[in-house]
């Protein structure tokens, strides 16, 4: 498996990162979630908790307020549900151009999302600085 491109701090733990494995029905619900959300202050996504090496879950997650995590070394990384998706109108990490269904997510909504799902991702770590890993992503469902 090739080394994931590391973009500054090569010594972060995201950059021992393999792949990250997500469940294609969860990219398409947080998606959806992140759309109709009426909440400024709440966001939904995904969670990928240390230790930051090999293949690691990307697990549903909502998030209140800004992300604290004192103390903690290495935090865990917040990626928001376009991270998974292809944007198809160029390469703008976490922006997708899909437009989720008003109701709840449909069969055709989970169809579209499914054909969109891309590897590498994006998985940034350190948002004032840009650094970043592009790594492997995988898709499997969450009840194998």
């Amino acid at each position: 498996m090739r080394k994931p491109r590391v973009t500054d701090d090569e010594t972060h733990p995201a950059a021992d990162i393999d792949a990250v494995v997500a469940d294609p029905e969860d990219v398409a619900e947080l998606l959806h979630r992140e759309h109709t959300e009426s909440d400024p202050l709440r966001s939904h996504g995904f969670r990928i908790d240390p230790p930051l090496e090999g293949d690691v879950r990307a697990e549903p997650h909502v998030q209140d307020g800004p992300v604290r995590h004192q103390g903690q070394a290495p935090q865990p990384i917040h990626l928001p549900p376009a991270t998974f998706v292809a944007n198809e109108s160029g390469d703008h990490p976490n922006e997708t151009h899909l437009e989720p269904p008003t109701e709840a997510p449909d069969e055709e909504w989970r169809s579209a999302v499914e054909e969109a799902l891309i590897s590498p991702v994006r998985v940034s770590f350190d948002d004032r600085t840009g650094n970043e890993v592009w790594v492997t992503a995988r898709y499997e469902s969450g009840d194998s």
